[in-house]
């Protein structure tokens, strides 16, 4: 219990639950086996303004860096954001959490993605 306490303090921001669809573009850079673009669609879990935890059914690779698509239905709202991912974990036969660190580019959304999490 400390451990998972550790954690969560250590965190930069406060997360807010929001499960959302979450497409994810996986460039043949990222994936030594494959020529080929790949895109997931994965659920957001938790998200803050520095990072997002998202379940999918198809393991990522530490430290990869990638495109995400983030389309939150219910707000009508669209992202396109750059994340790092800092850790994976399998929860069951067919199913991985991992969770990004956002990245700062010049084609990211992170002004409206910041403005948007600051809003009740």
């Amino acid at each position: 219990m400390k451990k998972q306490q550790d954690n969560i303090e250590a965190r930069k921001e406060s997360r807010k639950d929001l499960k959302e669809v979450v497409f994810i573009e996986i460039l043949a850079s990222s994936s030594p086996t494959s020529n080929d673009q790949v895109i997931l669609e994965c659920t957001t879990r938790d998200v803050s303004s520095s990072g997002l935890k998202i379940k999918t059914d198809h393991p990522l690779l530490l430290r990869s860096i990638l495109e995400l698509n983030l389309s939150f239905e219910k707000s009508e709202k669209e992202f396109q954001l750059i994340g790092e991912v800092r850790w994976t974990r399998c929860i069951d036969d067919n199913h991985y959490e991992a969770g990004f660190e956002l990245l700062e580019a010049d084609h990211a959304d992170m002004e409206a993605w910041n403005s948007f999490l600051s809003n009740p």
